[in-house]
């Protein structure tokens, strides 16, 4: 991990954002806590396509930054974080980010090619596991 990110910073991009479109959703919402979003309009606010912004989503909803709410008008997101902390926690990191921008994009690459190795092992693990035989 980078020496200028600290280790608390480190875990919640690993964990609560995984992505930089995760992460650039992640600083609109808290900035425009009041808003619920639709996604079109979340899409439309950062020129990113709604197909990376979904899936970008997941990991901060999990984390308990953002909530999601369906309703008969359809989706929304908001930002939302469970805890007072987790809500200082990302004023650290929009901090962060608007002042070392390049290291948290390292950091945030270093994360997803360290998932896609563990995917990689996975799988290639799971190709050598043989099914028992039931007795019978």
């Amino acid at each position: 991990m980078s020496d200028s990110i600290p280790e608390d910073i480190g875990r919640l991009l690993a964990d609560g954002v995984a992505s930089l479109e995760g992460l650039e959703v992640l600083l609109l919402l808290r900035k425009e806590r009041v808003r619920a979003w639709p996604l079109d309009e979340i899409a439309r606010r950062l020129s990113i396509p709604q197909s990376s912004i979904e899936p970008a989503l997941e990991e901060p909803v999990r984390y308990g930054l953002i909530e999601h709410e369906r309703s008969s008008a359809g989706e929304i997101w908001r930002f939302a974080p469970r805890t007072p902390e987790l809500d200082a926690l990302v004023d650290r990191l929009a901090s962060i980010y608007e002042d070392r921008r390049l290291e948290v994009m390292r950091l945030l690459s270093a994360h997803a090619m360290e998932r896609i190795r563990n995917s990689a092992a996975r799988a290639f693990a799971d190709a050598f596991v043989i099914g028992r035989k039931k007795d019978g």
